[in-house]
């Protein structure tokens, strides 16, 4: 999908498809900016501006793109290359984290609240060109949602650094024979910061191939080999996982935890869920509505007298009782006169 007016000078996303249609996240886009230009082209603008695809120009089985930058009156090659298939996983104590244990079952000697995961992936070495592959593995905690300007926990491999929060390391394979084996990275998470534990501790794990990317050929020369620069399966590559707390909220979470012998790990209380016995709101005490005094009393009914007065002057001035007196002599002068006519 082009996106010409899209920051950077432009940008292209692409989405994989499903059974279930397009999926809803890009797994990659490629900006404008961050095109190899030849030096004759300082930038590109309104990149994304066409699309041409299913094409191979360069020969090598994988489809190619051909993206057009109008404003600039440059078409851009984008060529597929070969995609090595990694499989991701996350395992380990991630759920039901009490957030005020003092005790770390991994280091009895750290009094802070801590948990550990392990971090695995396997690869599928038919796309790959030799049997040497070296992968950086990334972990951040919180910031790379954006949202975040803080982080509750830190790593236990990198609390003395500037970036206590993520874990980045390199990983070396070597032959064949190894590449389809699982590889796990053991991980422990100490909690800096339980003031929030309503919302989870989300991870980004990201695993991507260390290799020399291919060099922009000049113009007439002979276009590399792509094929000897694979890439990781971004969908696989990339994972959003997350921590979460356990919730006390029927007893008092620091009696759990009275406990003489501080070597062993806390046991579970013995809690009574009796909620016969357990009322769904706090007794609220009544409180005393206050006595009117007897003098608002004796004014309140003084008042309602004369207002009656006053109402029923007003219905006597405009006549209200002298129409009805009317109406009365009226009927019997009238029954007065049939009398006299029978007469």
């Amino acid at each position: 999908m082009g996106a010409p007016y899209d920051e950077g000078g432009g940008a292209v996303y692409i989405y994989l498809g499903s059974r279930d249609g397009f999926k809803s996240q890009a797994v990659q886009i490629i900006r404008g900016s961050e095109v190899s230009l030849p030096k004759k082209i300082p930038s590109l603008k309104t990149f994304g501006y066409s699309l041409s695809g299913s094409l191979d120009v360069d020969q090598n089985g994988y489809p190619d793109l051909l993206v057009g930058s109008y404003e600039s009156d440059v078409a851009v090659l984008l060529r597929g290359r070969p995609i090595i298939d990694i499989v991701t996983s996350v395992k380990g104590r991630l759920r039901d984290i009490d957030p005020n244990e003092t005790y770390c079952d991994e280091m009895p000697n750290i009094k802070m609240v801590c948990f550990s995961f392990e971090a695995c992936f396997k690869l599928n070495s038919t796309s790959l060109a030799h049997g040497v592959v070296k992968l950086t593995y990334k972990i951040e905690a919180e910031t790379f949602t954006g949202d975040r300007k803080y982080y509750r926990v830190k790593f236990h491999s990198t609390q003395d650094t500037d970036r206590p929060n993520i874990v980045e390391k390199d990983i070396v394979i070597k032959g064949h024979d190894h590449l389809q084996k699982d590889y796990c990275s053991r991980e422990l998470v100490f909690l800096k910061d339980n003031s929030d534990i309503k919302s989870p501790i989300k991870f980004k794990l990201t695993y991507a191939l260390v290799q020399q990317q291919p060099q922009l050929s000049d113009e007439g020369e002979k276009i590399p080999d792509i094929n000897r620069f694979p890439i990781l399966n971004q969908v696989e590559a990339r994972k959003i996982f997350e921590a979460r707390f356990v919730f006390f909220e029927d007893f008092d979470i620091p009696s759990i935890h009275n406990y003489t012998n501080k070597t062993e790990p806390p046991r579970k209380p013995d809690i009574d869920f009796n909620f016969n016995k357990t009322k769904p709101y706090p007794d609220i005490p009544e409180i005393p509505q206050p006595e009117a005094p007897l003098w608002a009393i004796v004014l309140a009914t003084v008042l309602g007298v004369l207002l009656l007065l006053v109402l029923s002057a007003i219905l006597w001035k405009l006549g209200f009782f002298e129409r009805e007196k009317y109406g009365h002599l009226a009927g019997v002068e009238e029954e007065k006169d049939q009398d006299q006519a029978y007469n």
